[in-house]
């Protein structure tokens, strides 16, 4: 599967709605758009996200929501990501932040648009859903089945505890009678005081829209597009569920095309071929012995000084997530933290320096790193990028300096 800009594929008609705005307004709109999520913004500038899943919370809780804003329940600070990330870039961040759905952000930091798994799922090309043939292969057996007499409340809370987006109805013999999704507990919430205190029976959605494992995956997809749902449940030939299917599992596969995507700019830059499993063995070796390194920031960037790697140390100690580093300007990461611009001035352009000392303010403390840029060679001797060392040496600093205070005191006692 090629890359594309995520442009190419986000959902352009964004829905926001201020914080203070009421959240039965919110869940109105989710309602009437069929859409799973709003973006809370404040001049234009997103805020936070509201999904499905937090309203499916409240009822869970038994809340009341009446006199609630969105504020009071959006998920904040929102994940985001810039115009120029690629769609596989963009899925991978998402699975790292483990968020369903993803804000993009003009230049000025003004939402330019959403990307969902929906968006993800209808633009699969036909070569991704063959390399999985067949539902089976992607299907989660982790279905979340309760009897018709069970209450709204209790699906709730066991979809929140257990993470799942639906659950199905069965009787008995485990035969599917109907399903009660998260968009479904929206539209209860606003028709229903107490809707927790409906049963499954009352509310469900019948009949079950099915697919056996055998079912092609590119059958399904059409299926769920034709039929507008987001999800299918899977049964064997007598028709007991054996798992679902959502949009959730079909794009899972993406992870394979992304670390795919890694792989082959690895190789161009290298100019060969490794076994994989030696590569990837390398890179747990590599990987371990950069997280056990808790001073020291690392990290690893191409040849126009963009961020393309960082060891753990490297987030905790600045504070910044996956997405803020992800192709971030050496020099602009830094630029925040340095109060009197020597470090970020010397990051400005890619040329090597031997150690020195820099102080970065990170909140209220005033850190000093001896930091070292070395260039990155492929195995040709040519230039493939840079990397970062600083090491916290302000402990170093604080102990020289009150040895030398001792040392003076102890000089003038004498």
């Amino acid at each position: 599967m090629h890359s594309r800009p995520v442009t190419a594929i986000m959902n352009p008609a964004v829905i926001e709605l201020p914080p203070q705005a009421p959240l039965d307004e919110a869940m109105a709109l989710m309602q009437e758009k069929r859409i799973s999520a709003i973006v809370i913004s404040e001049e234009g500038i997103p805020q936070g996200i509201l999904t499905e899943h937090d309203l499916v919370r409240t009822v869970s809780s038994r809340s009341e929501v009446a006199s609630l804003t969105c504020a009071e329940l959006m998920h904040s600070p929102v994940i985001r990501a810039g115009t120029d990330i690629s769609d596989l870039d963009a899925f991978h961040l998402m699975s790292v932040e483990r968020v369903r759905h993803l804000v993009i952000c003009n230049d000025d930091g003004s939402t330019a648009g959403v990307l969902t798994e929906s968006d993800l799922t209808q633009n699969l090309s036909m070569e991704f859903m063959l390399k999985f043939k067949e539902v089976g292969s992607v299907m989660s057996a982790h279905c979340l089945s309760l009897g018709p007499k069970s209450s709204v409340g209790e699906a709730a809370e066991r979809m929140v505890e257990e993470r799942h987006g639906a659950v199905v109805v069965v009787d008995e013999g485990g035969d599917p009678l109907g399903i009660l999704t998260e968009r479904d507990i929206v539209r209860l919430r606003r028709e229903h005081a107490q809707p927790w205190q409906l049963t499954l029976e009352e509310v469900m959605a019948t009949p079950v829209v099915t697919v056996v494992p055998s079912t092609p995956l590119t059958t399904a997809v059409e299926l769920m597009r034709g039929s507008r749902i987001r999800r299918l449940v899977v049964v064997d030939n007598a028709f007991r569920v054996r798992g679902i299917l959502s949009q959730h599992e079909v794009v899972q596969g993406l992870e394979n095309d992304y670390v795919l995507a890694l792989r082959r700019i690895i190789d161009e830059q290298r100019g060969l071929l490794e076994e994989s499993s030696a590569r990837l063995n390398e890179k747990t070796l590599l990987d371990t012995i950069l997280a056990s390194v808790d001073d020291t920031l690392i990290i690893a960037t191409d040849e126009r000084l963009r961020i393309r790697y960082w060891n753990p140390a490297t987030e905790k100690l600045l504070g910044m997530t996956y997405g803020e580093l992800l192709g971030c300007p050496l020099g602009e990461c830094f630029s925040p933290f340095d109060d009197d611009g020597r470090l970020a001035e010397r990051l400005g352009s890619p040329r090597p320096f031997a150690e020195d000392e820099f102080t970065l303010r990170i909140g209220e403390q005033a850190l000093t790193f001896a930091t070292t840029i070395v260039p990155l060679r492929d195995e040709q001797g040519g230039a493939s990028g840079y990397l970062l060392r600083a090491r916290d040496i302000s402990r170093d600093k604080a102990a020289q300096a009150s040895l030398k205070r001792s040392e003076e005191l102890l000089s003038q006692a004498e």
